[in-house]
């Protein structure tokens, strides 16, 4: 596994108040990224909206961002470590488990 220049996880999701959501590491001591909040408009007048779902998914697939890169990394490690990187070059889903890593740590083009 190769360094990163990421905050650590795990990442945690809090409930910001007005439905939207913090995403930070080591107990709220590092906020990594949070959730804008949605609004209903109606007659001029702005309405807080509760988190859809969707809010959450998105929540808790950034909070889990770092093992999925921690994983996806060991993986490509173990496929080379029993012989078959002369392979993944050939193996679609291969190519894209290391250009999601790139993208992950910034190198996609």
């Amino acid at each position: 596994m190769t360094n990163t220049t990421h905050t650590p996880g795990p990442w945690l999701i809090s409930s910001s108040g007005h439905n939207c959501f913090t995403i930070h590491a080591d107990e709220a001591s590092s906020i990594v990224g949070y959730t804008l909040p949605r609004f209903k408009v109606s007659k001029g007048q702005a309405e807080p909206v509760n988190p859809s779902e969707e809010d959450w998914a998105n929540a808790n697939l950034m909070a889990a961002s770092p093992r999925l890169l921690s994983a996806l990394e060991s993986a490509c490690a173990a496929l080379q470590r029993i012989g078959l990187e002369h392979r993944v070059a050939e193996i679609h889903e291969l190519v894209e488990v290391r250009a999601a890593i790139a993208e992950a740590k910034g190198l996609a083009a």
